[in-house]
């Protein structure tokens, strides 16, 4: 977020968008109200219509809200084809939104030969990459590393008491601990190409890191280690030297851009060309 957040990027109206449609749904399994399913479903369209590729992030989460949904149905004794009908309908409404948003979208890049190469038949290959890349270590190593840009240094520790609670704990804390695991690990692998080459797709899955990295953290402070002070205040002191260890990676997005060349060029381009007039630029220097 230090890098691009001071980027206008699409993709934070979608993991927005995601977060919500991920909390109504989870609503809906809690209290069962008509109007919690259709917000989930406006949302869920929306995260699909906005940006389908985050939708892998809170996947999890839904099948986890689904399940517990089904148990609690079948505790009560009260019949499961309302519970399935509406799950059914969560999923099915975002991805026919998405197709059909798609089926828009490349209609309409189809229809010039300037844009043709950009439908989503075109870049099928680029978009979901290939076998031989995920199972290549060359590859997850650039995604793993970019994910120690977003959790730096003894911050990863954290990560690994989050997992154990997945196993340690029943209920919320270690469904979302399971929720966040799944999404973080479902949504490169299914888009694995855009991951490898992009950086900021890992927008997508920051939710999944922060949520693990406060699990692990309630975990480790409810330990009963001893002298857990000074081990904490170790481990603070640690973050706090390793926090910034990445920080010429964001650097070139707090830079002066106001004295830059390039913004002189487009001053005089702005004082000599209409408001209304076209532009065109060849090349980005």
């Amino acid at each position: 977020a230090l890098l691009w957040g001071r980027a206008i990027l699409v993709d934070y109206a979608s993991v927005a968008l995601a977060l919500g449609y991920l909390f109504a749904t989870v609503s809906w399994a809690e209290r069962r109200r008509a109007w919690s399913a259709a917000l989930a479903m406006a949302l869920g369209a929306l995260v699909a219509m906005t940006k389908l590729t985050t939708l892998p992030t809170v996947a999890p989460g839904m099948l986890l809200a689904g399940i517990a949904t089904l148990r609690g149905a079948r505790r009560e004794g009260k019949g499961l084809a309302a519970p399935v009908a509406v799950f059914v309908a969560l999923a099915a409404i975002p991805i026919a939104a998405g197709a059909l948003w798609t089926r828009h979208a490349d209609a309409v890049k189809a229809a010039s030969p300037a844009t043709a190469w950009l439908t989503s038949k075109a870049l099928y290959g680029w978009t979901f990459g290939t076998l031989d890349q995920r199972l290549t270590f060359e590859t997850w190593r650039t995604i793993l590393g970019r994910m120690a840009w977003i959790v730096p240094g003894v911050v990863a520790v954290l990560i690994g008491p989050a997992i154990g609670t997945i196993w340690r704990r029943r209920g919320t804390v270690g469904a979302a601990a399971a929720a966040a695991l799944g999404g973080l690990l479902l949504t490169p692998l299914v888009f694995f190409n855009l991951f490898w080459v992009h950086d900021y797709y890992l927008i997508a899955i920051t939710p999944c890191l922060a949520l693990l990295v406060g699990i692990g953290a309630a975990e480790l402070l409810e330990l009963a280690l001893p002298g857990r002070a000074v081990v904490l205040e170790v481990a603070a002191f640690a973050w706090f030297l390793t926090g910034g260890a990445d920080y010429a990676y964001a650097l070139p997005a707090y830079a002066n851009t106001r004295n830059d060349r390039l913004m002189d060029v487009a001053w005089i381009v702005s004082r000599n060309t209409p408001p209304d007039g076209w532009v065109v630029v060849q090349g980005d220097d």
